[in-house]
């Protein structure tokens, strides 16, 4: 029953626009839940939703007009999951949605239908799963825990709303039991997963190790690299859309711009534990150096995982990517000393190419549902740190860009005395900025 609850609740549909997310559905939603959570009642005053959303809306600064609440109340009774009371005798426009005014003077109320309503209460479990999905899927993360506290679930007497939200940080390791990923093995992953997406199902394994040359636990590090650095879907559905501009760009991976953007990819992927938090635990400003055995315990303070073998693991594949020779060590974005004992940040060749699909990775990832972002908030999600740099030194780029008319649809750069913002525009997407890295990117190889 919990799967099929949480099945309807994926399959509710969310209208966009210009390929962005309408907020309004996920709003409704997530305090409808909250009730749910709480234990308050099944049906809601229209009057209440509309409070709240114009509460939410201004609070969290999110995209879209508060005022449109009667859209998805109406709209979400043909997902299955959602009933108006008395919906049958009200008016509606030709476009299907109800009256504001009407649901108001009426007094009508809303809420999931009996048998959905009677799994939420049941089951609070079940409510964190949805909730959390809700959040992931629409919103960034770093409003996460401010929409919980907001919803009043954060400090419920049920700790489960923060293991909850742990939980896809726990399942984020690589998994690459010390393998690093060689040039060869990315790129005939890249070659063999257009023709046999499946390849790397527990039932092709033999297949699989003839093909990359290699033992069974290799093969599940291929595999944990792949997914890690986005460039293959997960559930053998084929190459994603980065992938496949590696595949049209540049198949055998010779370009530095393209190992510029699987780094990139990386730092922004959300399974590529430990390799993100290595680079947010070197410093920016002074690059001072640091031995590998302090950046394990500051990974293993951040990261939730029992078993710190396994970080420990997944460490030294990532510490074997920065070999001399290897493709990630010749973009001279990290140093390293004294047989690898020790480690820093090291001053690549930042092109602009690289400033921008940076940028773009950074708005998908955390700020998806935003036309805006200051940058002291752009700079806490680790931008500077995965482009090897100080915060004033990107400021400073910013801005330097933002005077150049071949950026104008990409971003603008607003100056404030105490606070700095970035706009996004259009442009900023990864799927275009990708394509600019790979294509127009100088050389920077070392």
């Amino acid at each position: 029953m919990e799967n099929s609850v949480f099945d309807q609740f994926k399959a509710v549909r969310v209208y966009k626009e210009e390929g962005k997310p309408s907020l309004h559905k996920p709003v409704l939603l997530l305090y409808a839940l909250s009730q749910c959570y709480q234990g308050q009642n099944r049906l809601i005053p229209f009057s209440v939703v509309d409070q709240v959303f114009n509460e939410f809306f201004y609070k969290f600064s999110l995209v879209g007009l508060p005022s449109n609440s009667h859209y998805p109340f109406g709209k979400l009774e043909n997902d299955g999951v959602w009933e108006v009371i008395g919906s049958e005798l009200l008016n509606r426009t030709s476009a299907g949605h109800l009256f504001k005014k009407e649901l108001l003077i009426k007094n009508i109320s809303g809420g999931f239908v009996s048998e959905v309503f009677d799994a939420l209460i049941k089951d609070k479990h079940l409510t964190l799963r949805i909730i959390n999905y809700i959040l992931i899927t629409y919103f960034d993360k770093g409003f996460h825990k401010k929409i919980l506290n907001y919803l009043d679930i954060a400090n419920c007497q049920h700790s489960e709303s923060e293991q909850i939200l742990k939980e896809k940080k726990t399942m984020a390791l690589i998994g690459n039991q010390k393998f690093a990923i060689s040039r060869w093995w990315l790129s005939k992953g890249i070659e063999i997963i257009q023709t046999n997406p499946d390849i790397f199902s527990s039932r092709n394994m033999r297949d699989a190790m003839k093909f990359f040359i290699a033992g069974s636990a290799a093969i599940k590090a291929i595999n944990g690299w792949l997914l890690a650095a986005q460039i293959m879907e997960k559930g053998g559905n084929g190459l994603t859309d980065f992938g496949l501009s590696l595949a049209d760009n540049d198949p055998k991976l010779l370009k530095s711009s393209t190992w510029w953007s699987i780094h990139l990819a990386l730092s922004f992927s959300d399974r590529s534990e430990p390799y993100r938090q290595f680079f947010l635990t070197l410093d920016t400003l002074t690059k001072d150096w640091i031995s590998w055995n302090e950046i394990l315990n500051r990974i293993n303070n951040v990261i939730e995982e029992s078993a710190e073998q396994s970080i420990s693991s997944n460490l030294d594949g990532i510490k074997k990517m920065f070999k001399e020779g290897s493709p990630l060590a010749e973009l001279g974005i990290i140093e390293n000393r004294e047989g690898q004992a020790y480690t820093r940040l090291g001053s690549p060749v930042l092109s602009d190419e690289i400033i921008i699909h940076a940028l773009a990775m950074a708005r998908f990832a955390h700020f998806r549902s935003r036309e805006s972002v200051d940058f002291t908030t752009l700079s806490n999600v680790g931008i500077h740190n995965f482009l090897c740099c100080s915060k004033d030194h990107l400021r400073q780029q910013f801005r330097r860009m933002a005077q150049m008319n071949q950026w104008h649809s990409y971003f603008s750069f607003d100056q404030a005395a105490d606070l700095d913002s970035i706009t996004f525009k259009d442009a900023c997407d990864p799927n275009q900025t990708v394509l600019l890295l790979l294509q127009k990117g100088q050389d920077t190889w070392l």
